[in-house]
């Protein structure tokens, strides 16, 4: 769902899973993902916290909680969850931070 740019639903569906497996990394690195793409990054960063919480080395995670908190201070996001950017990132910011194959990324080991 993510990948096709249903991210409303595919976030009620990491909920259900997160419901069913509440101790799932990878469920809250990819609800992270979904939420940073959304521009939701209080949410995000709340999301990659949890799964860093479950597995500490889980690298992408702790990229992107720092590349989060980047596009706070360079977006000019509120941490209140009232977004409001000051300038439109461009359409590749995530990829351009380096993090191009999500799904190798997130692979737990």
């Amino acid at each position: 769902l993510r990948k096709s740019e249903r991210f409303e639903e595919a976030l009620l569906w990491y909920d259900k899973c997160l419901s069913a497996n509440p101790r799932d990394a990878s469920i809250f690195a990819s609800k992270g993902f979904t939420l940073h793409l959304l521009r939701r990054l209080d949410e995000a960063i709340n999301c990659y916290h949890q799964a860093l919480a479950l597995q500490p080395k889980l690298a992408f995670c702790s990229e992107m909680v720092n590349r989060a908190m980047e596009d706070m201070v360079q977006f000019d996001f509120s941490v209140d969850s009232s977004f409001m950017p000051s300038s439109s990132p461009p359409e590749d910011y995530l990829t351009s931070a380096g993090v191009v194959n999500y799904e190798k990324a997130t692979v737990v080991s």
